[in-house]
């Protein structure tokens, strides 16, 4: 079952939306009996004046249950969950202008449920200069920072 919603105007945006469901049609049928369920869910907010400014924010997470041993051996489920995260800030000069500068920043991580050892961080910080080649193309000249946590 999906549900997604959106509401706004012309300088706002608010949207979001979930959808979740099982991986496997029986708790006890096949090889790999037990609940694998998914729940994935998020939201978004874009404000914008004029085409001068564009701030944009988008959160989503996944929740899936994991099998972490296979038969004969006892069935033990786990809980992955990976969520992340982005803010971004577009500008121009003035309206027509076909060049625009950027700054986004995304932060991600995963983990695994109920052993906190599996925790995997990614953060990257993009800028950049944007030249809209045509109304539907954009030609992007960014620079990107990555960090990796462990």
């Amino acid at each position: 079952c999906a549900l997604p919603i959106s509401v706004g105007n012309r300088w706002t945006r608010l949207g979001s939306s979930v959808i979740g469901g099982r991986f496997n049609d029986s708790p006890l049928s096949g090889a790999f009996p037990g609940r694998q369920n998914y729940l994935i869910y998020g939201f978004d907010a874009v404000a914008r004046y004029e085409n001068l400014l564009r701030f944009q924010f988008e959160y989503a997470q996944r929740n899936t249950n994991l099998l972490t041993s296979a038969p004969p051996d006892p069935i033990v489920t786990a809980v992955e969950k990976v969520c992340g995260y982005y803010f971004e800030a577009e500008g121009r000069r003035h309206n027509e202008s076909k060049f625009s500068l950027l700054a986004r920043w995304d932060h991600m991580n995963r983990n695994i449920a109920p052993s906190a050892l599996n925790i995997t961080e990614v953060q990257r910080f993009t800028y950049g200069l944007n030249y809209a080649v045509t109304s539907n193309s954009l030609f992007m000249f960014n620079h990107e920072i990555w960090r990796e946590i462990r």
